[in-house]
């Protein structure tokens, strides 16, 4: 479970380069709304891997105090 993390953990960190291509929506359209970020695959995508992300964080810590104990 502990690598499987890290492996997640790694792999996102990886990608999270990739979150800062721009893409079409901004100008053409209001690029602030709620709407844009709902409706953007890109943008559910880093939200996505920030969840993940944050899950992940959550599962290794809980693991590394229950270990301690």
């Amino acid at each position: 479970m502990k690598s499987k993390i890290k492996q997640l953990l790694l792999t996102i960190t990886m990608l999270l380069p990739l979150t800062t291509f721009a893409h079409p929506g901004h100008g053409a359209s209001d690029g602030t709304s709620w709407l844009h970020y709902l409706g953007s695959a890109i943008h559910l995508g880093v939200g996505l891997m920030l969840f993940l992300l944050v899950l992940a964080s959550v599962a290794y810590y809980k693991r590394q105090s229950k270990e301690s104990r």
